[in-house]
């Protein structure tokens, strides 16, 4: 009996040696058909390649429409939005999946969850950086939410993906640019539009839509943040409390600003004047060349 749970995973996955299918040979291991090389199941999980050095779980934090942070909840409603254009019958790849923040919103379609980390909620470990366990052409979609930061070679990988979506598939996309760091040492990147669509070029991929978030006051209380538990612990006492009071100060006044100017908004970059995107939501097509292979 298999010991991989998702239904859709076996269908799609191939031998990256030899490019054959698999089958479950015990509970604790998966056979190319083709060649003979086993990979090993970790909890119902394949494993294709190592944890990365050092890695540890992320803290599983609660997401939703109405949670988390203003450049979450805006990743949330993009990609409602995008996932709501695909047919039901539609076969999504989460990469970089996590904890399966945004689970919620592609559990109407048959997903597959993808991580280099063994989190719970995963289909299958793979860092596709590295090696590419799947057929050509197996996803309507794959999305990548707040990962493209942290691939080291990301020119590599969006050709790798191009060549995973179908004819018509999507590649959607949503990155930082604004943002402190985090999941240290694996934090690589922050990508300006004009790159993110020579990246879609060069794996050509069709952009079919940009935006960016732009929330002037979430950038001052980043900035105030870094100030409470950076600068001023280095401060002498007097000047420490008297810099607090004054910043609290300053932040009441923000936010009675940010009650006559509102909240984050949303803008295509081109045609934006600001300056200071917090982040960048990307939906790229497969490109025209190989809808006409």
């Amino acid at each position: 009996m298999s010991g991989v749970t998702n239904p859709e995973l076996l269908e799609r996955l191939a031998c990256p040696a030899c490019g054959g299918d698999y089958k479950t040979v015990t509970a604790s291991n998966l056979i190319c058909l083709g060649c003979g090389k086993k990979v090993r199941l970790l909890h119902d999980k394949p494993v294709f390649t190592p944890v990365p050095p050092g890695m540890r779980a992320a803290p599983k934090l609660v997401r939703g429409p109405d949670e988390g942070s203003p450049w979450r909840r805006a990743n949330w409603r993009f990609l409602e939005a995008a996932i709501k254009s695909l047919p039901k019958e539609a076969v999504i790849l989460d990469f970089g999946a996590g904890h399966g923040d945004f689970s919620e919103v592609l559990g109407k379609h048959a997903t597959i969850a993808l991580d280099v980390f063994p989190y719970d909620e995963i289909d299958v470990v793979c860092d596709l950086g590295k090696t590419i366990p799947f057929k050509k052409g197996s996803f309507d979609a794959i999305v990548l939410m707040n990962v493209l930061e942290h691939i080291p070679q990301p020119e590599k990988l969006m050709k790798a993906l191009a060549a995973l979506l179908r004819p018509t598939g999507s590649l959607i996309v949503a990155v930082p640019f604004l943002l402190k760091l985090h999941q240290q040492p694996y934090d690589f990147y922050r990508y300006s539009h004009y790159q993110l669509e020579n990246m879609g070029r060069e794996a050509e991929l069709d952009m079919v839509k940009i935006e960016g978030y732009y929330d002037p006051v979430l950038l001052f209380r980043e900035s105030a943040q870094n100030i409470r538990s950076f600068v001023l612990p280095a401060l002498p006492s007097i000047r420490r409390k008297t810099s607090r009071l004054l910043l609290e100060a300053i932040s009441a006044c923000v936010s009675g600003i940010q009650r006559l100017i509102g909240y984050g908004y949303i803008r295509n970059p081109k045609d934006e004047k600001s300056l200071y995107p917090i982040g960048y939501h990307v939906i790229y097509r497969a490109g025209s060349k190989k809808r006409k292979n």
